[in-house]
């Protein structure tokens, strides 16, 4: 597997709580899978989280100067490390349930069906995505002692199940320039099928940008949705990912991308 991150302890991202140093700290955490289908079932072969620093009780005023937020994404180099990323994946669940204010997913029931099927199918425990399967079908009853579960598909306005693209037009977050993504069926499985067939680096770090680029945006939605974040003018994503992965990817300039040069 391929891992990028700008943690210094991606392993414990949620302060004192976990890990030795540091304070604890009220944490949206979004989280997103990219799937390729073998024929048989659904594989994740890429995915990614995203952690934003939020108030408990106020709104932060934000811009695109003075965002700031930490991300985990890793994609898998051949279909035997599938299990090993749904047991990562499920780590990052089990963390975010108990320690993070908001966990953010898109149509994010699909993802927990597809992780579940998968564990049953290789024999991978996966106790973050069976606790939060249930508990994602009733998240509007918030439960103590566990995160505020928010659906950017469904829980973003009176339109139930909209696409990213629309919960993002509706809440003023920019995609449209996105050098790599939206990322679609096709484009993971081509991307998917060069990383692994031929291992085309490239290839991998455009999933995984790709990726950062989804979750990023899932992030933001729900921020502003929940009233944890507010901006005047509209927030371009891409910038935001450009400045804190300037030094992660070494096949392409994420940045220069933004003028078009991919």
């Amino acid at each position: 597997m391929r891992e990028i991150t700008n943690l210094s302890w991606p392993g414990t991202p949620y302060g004192a709580e976990q890990r030795p140093f540091g304070r604890p700290a009220q944490i949206l955490t979004a989280v997103s899978l990219e799937w390729v289908d073998d024929g048989e079932r659904a594989v994740p072969v890429c995915a990614s989280a995203v952690y934003l620093r939020v108030h408990r009780t106020r709104t932060l005023p934000v811009d695109v100067d003075t965002i700031g937020f930490g991300f985990h994404a890793v994609v898998i180099e051949r279909d035997e490390e599938a299990a090993q990323l749904a047991a990562l994946v499920d780590r990052v669940l089990v963390q975010a349930r108990r320690h993070a204010a908001v966990l953010a997913g898109h149509s994010f029931t699909d993802d927990l069906a597809g992780l579940h099927a998968l564990a049953d199918t290789v024999g991978v425990g996966v106790p973050g995505v069976t606790a939060l399967t249930a508990e994602w079908e009733d998240r509007r009853q918030q439960q103590r002692g566990i995160a505020c579960l928010f659906d950017t598909c469904c829980d973003v306005g009176p339109i139930p199940c909209r696409g990213l693209a629309d919960a993002c037009a509706t809440h003023h977050v920019e995609i449209e320039s996105l050098p790599i993504g939206p990322l679609t069926v096709a484009s993971v499985r081509s991307l998917y099928e060069s990383l692994a067939d031929e291992g085309d680096r490239r290839s991998g770090e455009l999933l995984l940008a790709g990726s950062l680029e989804r979750t990023l945006a899932v992030a933001l939605v729900a921020a502003t949705a929940l009233g944890k974040y507010a901006w005047a003018d509209p927030l371009p994503v891409a910038p935001l990912l450009a400045r804190e992965t300037w030094d992660r990817f070494t096949t392409f300039d994420y940045a220069a991308s933004l003028s078009g040069c991919r």
